[in-house]
């Protein structure tokens, strides 16, 4: 696909964020990701590929989607139900998002070219100017798509746009190559260091996360801040914490956020028709989670709860 037409499938931007990267920043949010945690936040994000969200709450009973959706994955009782097995989107019409005039059914995912994008992103270049700020790429995961990825980023570092990624780090070392040039900062996720549980509970081995982050490393890439999402049961515990001090000093990598595990996202678990499988599993104190920081901070780490 010719430069000017490649697209990137976005689900959500959002713009004047300050707590992924530093100053004033634009979050782009990318669809697709290799990895399946079971603590996701943005389970929207999973497909590669356009989706559908329900909105219970948004319904008026006109019955517009029954009768549009040719594939019969549309149930009606009280309201209007996704029958997810029948639905076959994004290869179909999209019926019953047309006709659907209280907006109940809406799409997630929506395909844009780089130059699109990018005319959004200018838009801030002053806030960026002022407040050290810029874009910051998220997802999902950024990789999942890294012919526009790379491309994107060339784009602006030609516009001399503060560039962040936050990356779940599973990916070809080949995508890293490509894009380290044009990218200032990388948030890099750290979720277990046990690979047999990191696999439980991600869907995915850590083998390849740890290789690349020692790659960044070793190709003197270290503009890297380390990234754990703290979940109660899973490794809110000292013997996690001590061996990642251990290789974050290894790696002489400095800075690390810890960012806690909340129940925000189980409504859109409930939207999407998907499991949530960690609707009762208790938060973490935040004492505990002092006692964390504290400890990194005695291993002489730069500590930051909830990110910045």
């Amino acid at each position: 696909m010719n430069e000017k037409n490649l697209e990137g499938l976005i689900f959500d931007i959002q713009r004047y964020a300050v707590h992924d990267g530093p100053g004033i920043r634009t979050l782009i949010f990318l669809k697709g990701c290799p990895l399946r945690c079971k603590w996701c936040q943005n389970p929207e994000s999973w497909k590669k590929t356009e989706d559908i969200i329900f909105l219970e709450e948004k319904c008026i009973g006109c019955k517009k989607c029954l009768t549009a959706c040719e594939h019969d994955a549309i149930q009606f009782k009280k309201a209007s139900r996704i029958n997810r097995e029948k639905c076959v989107v994004p290869n179909c019409s999209l019926s019953c998002v047309k006709n659907c005039v209280a907006q109940a059914i809406q799409l997630i995912g929506k395909k844009m070219p780089i130059n699109e994008i990018l005319n959004i992103v200018k838009k801030d270049a002053l806030y960026y100017e002022n407040s050290g700020g810029g874009i910051t790429i998220s997802g999902g995961e950024p990789f999942y798509q890294p012919e526009f990825l790379a491309d994107f980023l060339k784009k602006c570092k030609d516009e001399k746009i503060h560039a962040v990624i936050e990356t779940c780090g599973h990916a070809k070392w080949d995508y890293f190559e490509k894009i380290l040039p044009n990218v200032d900062l990388l948030y890099y996720d750290i979720k277990l260091l046990n690979s047999d549980e990191h696999e439980k509970y991600t869907g995915v081995t850590n083998d390849v996360i740890l290789s690349n982050l020692k790659k960044l490393v070793k190709n003197k890439f270290k503009n890297i801040v380390i990234r754990v999402p703290i979940v109660s049961n899973i490794n809110d515990n000292m013997n996690f914490f001590s061996k990642l001090a251990e290789l974050m000093k290894k790696l002489a990598l400095l800075e690390i956020h810890i960012l806690p595990y909340h129940r925000l996202a189980e409504k859109k678990y409930e939207r999407l028709g998907m499991n949530y499988e960690l609707k009762n599993i208790p938060l973490t104190e935040k004492k505990k989670i002092q006692e964390f920081k504290l400890f990194l901070e005695s291993k002489g780490l730069i500590v930051k709860i909830g990110g910045g």
